[in-house]
C-alpha cells in the first residue's frame, strides 16, 4: 500500500505531504480489501471506486485475502495455519491479483 500510493504522489505533493503520508504507514495495518477502499478515498474517490469495481468482480481474490489475515493472525497467536499448500498458492496468486488491480486502481 504504501509504495504504491506514495509513488502516486511523489511527482504531486509537497515534501511535508509525503512525509505525512508516510507516518500513516508506520502503524503497520492489515489491509483487507475494505480497509484499502477506505484510504483510497481519503486521496481520490476515483481510485476507491475502481478499486471497488475490481472487488465486485473478484469475490473470490477478496474473500482469500481476509482469510490469509485470519491465517496469519491464528498462526501469530500460537495457533495452526488451517490450510494446505495449494491453498496458500492460490491465496498467494490471489493477492498478487489484488495488488496488480490496486496498481491499475490508481493510475490516471
Amino acid at each position: 500500500m504504501e509504495v504504491i500510493v506514495l509513488e502516486r504522489l511523489k511527482s504531486r505533493a509537497q515534501s511535508r505531504v509525503l512525509n505525512f503520508v508516510k507516518s500513516h504507514f508506520k502503524r503497520g495495518t492489515n489491509y483487507n480489501c475494505e480497509a484499502i477502499c477506505q484510504l483510497l478515498e481519503r486521496f481520490e474517490p476515483d481510485w476507491k471506486n475502481n478499486f471497488k469495481d475490481f472487488m465486485n468482480d473478484n469475490e473470490k481474490e477478496v474473500d482469500g485475502l481476509t482469510s490469509t489475515y485470519a491465517v496469519r493472525n491464528s498462526v501469530a497467536h500460537g495457533g495452526s495455519t488451517g490450510i494446505n499448500a495449494k491453498t496458500l498458492r492460490e491465496r498467494r496468486d490471489g493477492a498478487k491479483k489484488i495488488v496488480g488491480a490496486l496498481i491499475l486502481a490508481t493510475v490516471g
